[in-house]
């Protein structure tokens, strides 16, 4: 039951994001089109060149991410709070297959859309960096080895365990806000106010388990890394196991 509730959850989040995508790879292509038109023309210096490529990039992908993460919220709240809530509360699934499915949806689309900032980053490449730049840059790269490779796995890793906190944090202060009486605007604040001070409560646990490792050395370098990923995951299952509570005893209200 649990791919099938995960092939729900990605088929109900799919054409937004794919839309976005889209959008966002299409204004890649055009907006770096447009700047290596004036560069070519003499309008633009190579600093300048770099200056609004890296301005623009990092305008379009902090719109992305706010867009991504307000999409991810928009549809846990849809399925247990909107108009399809009832139904979803009711159909032959347990409750935590349905948190899990979702959680699991929304790292997987928090993926792809990291995935489309790097293949904007490319299409800037692939237009606006000649030929010699790519030289330089495979020269000083040379080649991966299996090191680097296992370190690209534990920081994506560590990067997905994040996520999934703070997912999590926003799904229970999703959840919570809706499960108390009163107006959506008081909702709306209990979900903000729960989630933020969840968050600064894992922040400040990582705060004060970085004063155990001080100072940290290349020595306690690996620990910490880990000692860090469990605090995320540690935070991110209470944050589940919370949320679950709260459903079922709404499921129960029901």
């Amino acid at each position: 039951m649990f791919i099938k509730q995960l092939k729900y959850d990605l088929l109900f989040g799919r054409d937004a994001f794919f839309g976005m995508g889209a959008l966002l790879l299409g204004v890649s292509i055009i907006m770096a089109m447009v700047i290596s038109a004036q560069e070519q023309g003499g309008a633009m210096s190579s600093v300048g060149l770099t200056i609004v490529v890296s301005v623009i990039f990092a305008i379009t992908v902090t719109i992305a991410s706010v867009a991504t993460i307000g999409q991810l919220f928009s549809l846990f709240s849809k399925s247990f709070f909107g108009k399809s809530g009832y139904l979803m509360l009711t159909l032959p699934v347990t409750r935590a297959t349905q948190i899990i499915s979702k959680l699991t949806a929304a790292i997987i689309w928090s993926n792809y859309m990291a995935l489309v900032a790097f293949l904007m980053l490319v299409i800037f490449a692939i237009i606006l960096v000649d030929e010699n730049s790519w030289n330089m840059a495979r020269t000083m790269n040379g080649s991966w080895s299996l090191a680097h490779i296992w370190e690209f796995i534990r920081g994506y890793f560590a990067i997905n365990t994040f996520i999934f906190m703070l997912i999590s944090i926003v799904y229970l202060g999703i959840t919570l806000g809706n499960s108390t009486f009163g107006r959506m605007r008081i909702h709306g604040f209990i979900a903000g106010v729960t989630s933020l001070l969840y968050f600064a409560l894992s922040m400040w646990t990582i705060y004060r388990m970085e004063r155990l490792f001080h100072p940290i050395t290349p020595a306690n370098m690996d620990l910490y890394g880990y000692a860090t990923v469990v605090v995320f995951i540690a935070f991110g299952v209470v944050a589940v196991v919370i949320t679950y509570h709260l459903l079922s005893k709404r499921v129960d209200l029901q």
